[in-house]
């Protein structure tokens, strides 16, 4: 649902998502001003007022299915950097005729969110759960993106490069790679990988492109400082002990191995992350001698 937030140039600011009994809410800021004046006109309807975002009328269905949500905010416009009233709602009711489970897990639900807003960066995205006496509310929202994600995740490892090296790559034909990677001196690897904000937990394509440019450009930049050493040709794992990395590829039309979307088979995707990775992280390397020598003496 958060992978949509940048169709036709429209860039969406906030994302709020209410949990209200079993029906899961989305909601993408404004909706016209006749909508929220139809609520107003008719008050008694009106159960929760959200930050002056949104309104959530008390006929929710679950059974049914029903409910009726009316937001209030703006969009900014890339185009014409101009405001716009405009707004999206997607509501989402799992039936239990396919669903063993139908209740939703609050904790999922934070965790999938905190993760779209490192891959969405400067989204705001507020989670409400709307069950129970009490509103549980969390925020999201990152300046950094998935520098700020890698950080996350090493917040209590003991890292070797203070600053996640980044590496961005665009192509003309509507591909783009980011990955992000930050050694520490853990013994185990923490590797994420996502298409289009999908998360991959099999990997795929880009998981090999990614680990064959890292050992490419490692290997590299060994052979070239180190020449006494340059028949060493050290392994992937050496280089990969410790490392945590985030790869996210965004592409059209990507081919899964499967519905559930753990992998990744869009071939055309790989030389593009393995070139990506050799030769920016080569680059890197070279440019920041210092931390080429830690992470090098951390691989053994």
């Amino acid at each position: 649902m958060v992978s949509s937030l940048f169709i036709d140039n429209v860039v969406v600011q906030t994302v709020i998502f209410l949990v209200s009994s079993s029906l899961l809410i989305l909601l993408t800021r404004s909706f016209a001003e006749k909508m929220l004046s139809k609520t107003k006109n008719n008050p008694t309807n009106v159960s929760a007022l959200i930050g002056k975002r949104a309104i959530v009328t008390n006929d929710i269905n679950p059974t049914l299915g029903t409910g009726q949500v009316v937001v209030q905010g703006e969009h900014w416009s890339a185009k014409s950097d101009s405001n716009i009233e405009k707004g999206t709602e997607v509501t989402f009711l799992p039936s239990p005729n396919t669903f063993p489970n139908t209740v939703f897990d609050f904790d999922v639900l934070e965790q999938w969110l905190r993760e779209q807003s490192y891959l969405n960066a400067n989204v705001k995205i507020v989670l409400e759960d709307l069950r129970g006496g009490e509103k549980v509310t969390r925020e999201f929202f990152s300046t950094d993106g998935l520098r700020g994600f890698a950080l996350y995740l090493d917040k209590s490892k003991e890292v070797l490069n203070k600053e996640p090296i980044q590496i961005i790559k665009n192509t003309n034909d509507g591909m783009y790679v980011e990955v992000v990677l930050q050694w520490t001196t853990a013994y185990s690897e923490n590797a994420l990988y996502f298409t289009n904000n999908i998360p991959n937990r099999d990997g795929g394509v880009h998981m090999a492109g990614f680990r064959a440019g890292l050992t490419r450009a490692v290997n590299k930049y060994i052979a070239d400082k180190f020449p006494k050493t340059k028949d060493a040709n050290f392994s992937g794992e050496d280089f990969r002990e410790g490392l945590t990395s985030i790869v996210s590829v965004k592409m059209p039309d990507p081919k899964f191995s499967s519905q559930t979307k753990d992998k990744l088979v869009s071939s055309e995707i790989r030389p593009i992350v393995e070139s990506a990775v050799s030769e920016m992280l080569y680059e890197f390397m070279d440019e920041n001698p210092s931390i080429a020598k830690t992470i090098g003496s951390s691989c053994g």
